[in-house]
């Protein structure tokens, strides 16, 4: 019991938290009490503040982290849950999600050596295809890159066997395919692919392979992609631009990363890999450079108003200013989504498998970044999915359910707390007990 730094009893409800930031809420009468609810600690120690039948309040020793939990019954109308036990008749012992679009996303169960993989809608959380790894020709997880990449399918980059392929949302059939060693580019919003092949450049429909059009490769050149009025050619160093027809824009010392369509930006590093930069075709020259990180990599977001660079820099793309740094945990950092509507930079970071054993362990979690310059960390969400399209984030309690909630600004979280505990206050000697030094 000296693990013991809180305890709280209301009527028939008792709750306890342990230095480890484990928390345990038990319901019954007299010493006849049951565990109704146990939440998964971060290592931190959090006392409790308050205790009512309707809600439990608790805080860290210095009351900069405050966590709120409302009884299980107690329904919100602000939050969506799907129960998907038809997918899982126990708690997986492994899950994992996958970088998501915004429309749709994926969660992968693992028990013994089966793999489900289960798409879902983020609109509703409505179950799309489902089906097992094997039945997809994958043995396990090593060395694939997946992602819900549209509403309409899914792609899978098999590192060991050089291959990529593209499979239906709704039905998990595979419904295009292409060899890895090709160079290929991906169009802003991931409908349309652009492979290098034969001497010529042929853009796909991503979704169902069909063949939408084909531009000649320059001579010299062995990979690119192209628009409506943009041809954008590339080889070992060099860089080739066509826009409207007009005469060639070369850039030496160049090897291209990728094209922003909306914005007619050009993404390249140079050679020997240490620098990158964005050159502007409206602008006709560079706006944007810097020095390259350990993991090479460029994603656009937010349909491209910003973008993520080598995993460690956010940087928007209207005057091409950075707005965020997180190379400090650039590691274990995998994707990063906001919406107009949202306060945060929701950053996704996993760290090792995510484990379930009738509760989550793991390190699947997003920070949230304020959007107001101050680089801080101003939230976590363990369990986190995905962020949908609307900006409300999707999360899995390990078990049986997914749940879709907003995210509030500060004022938000604020002015539904005043109106949540409906104008209770704090005593002089509890702001004193649990260090809380402001109003």
């Amino acid at each position: 019991m000296s693990d013991v730094v809180s305890v709280e009893a209301k009527g028939e409800y008792l709750a306890v938290t342990l230095k480890n930031g484990q928390s345990f809420f038990y319901h019954g009468k007299g010493k006849d009490k049951e565990l109704i609810n146990m939440v998964e600690g971060n290592g931190q120690s959090y006392y409790m503040l308050e205790l009512t039948e309707e809600y439990a309040c608790m805080s860290d020793f210095w009351g900069q982290n405050i966590r709120v939990y409302t009884r299980r019954e107690k329904e919100r109308d602000d939050v969506i849950s799907l129960d998907i036990s038809s997918v899982n008749e126990s708690a997986p012992e492994k899950w994992m999600t996958a970088a998501s679009n915004g429309e749709s996303f994926l969660i992968d169960f693992r028990n013994g050596m089966e793999d489900r993989v289960q798409v879902f809608s983020t609109k509703n959380l409505q179950m799309l295809g489902g089906t097992t790894l094997r039945d997809m020709d994958y043995e396990s997880l090593d060395n694939l890159s997946i992602e819900a990449a549209t509403g309409d399918y899914v792609s899978v980059q098999d590192y060991a066997y050089g291959k990529n392929a593209h499979f239906d949302t709704k039905t998990m059939t595979k419904c295009f395919s292409f060899d890895d060693d090709s160079y290929y580019f991906y169009s802003d919003d991931k409908s349309r692919l652009t492979v290098a092949k034969d001497g010529k450049l042929i853009a796909y429909d991503a979704a169902s392979g069909k063949e939408l059009g084909t531009v000649p490769l320059k001579e010299g050149y062995d990979r690119g992609i192209f628009t409506d009025n943009v041809q954008i050619f590339g080889s070992e160093n060099l860089i080739c631009m066509v826009k409207d027809g007009t005469k060639d824009i070369i850039l030496k010392d160049a090897v291209l990363s990728t094209f922003y369509e909306k914005g007619e930006a050009v993404f390249y590093r140079n050679e020997k890999g240490d620098t990158w930069y964005v050159y502007s075709l409206k602008e006709e020259k560079v706006v944007c450079s810097g020095e390259s990180g350990t993991t090479e990599g460029t994603i656009l977001f937010d349909d491209g108003n910003y973008f993520l660079n080598d995993y460690r820099e956010i940087y928007e793309t209207k005057t091409y200013k950075k707005v965020l740094d997180i190379s400090s945990i650039s590691t274990g950092v995998y994707g990063v989504s906001t919406r107009e509507n949202l306060p945060y930079f929701v950053v996704w970071y996993q760290s090792g498998d995510t484990e379930s054993s009738g509760r989550t362990v793991g390190s699947n979690i997003a920070y949230l970044y304020s959007k107001d310059g101050s680089e801080e960390i101003v939230g976590v969400i363990p369990n986190y999915v995905a962020t949908a399209d609307d900006g409300e984030v999707i999360v899995y309690d390990g078990e049986h359910t997914l749940y879709k909630m907003p995210l509030y600004s500060n004022h938000e979280i604020v002015k539904k707390a005043k109106e949540y505990v409906k104008g209770i206050s704090l005593t002089d000697s509890q702001k004193k007990r649990y260090h809380i030094y402001s109003e």
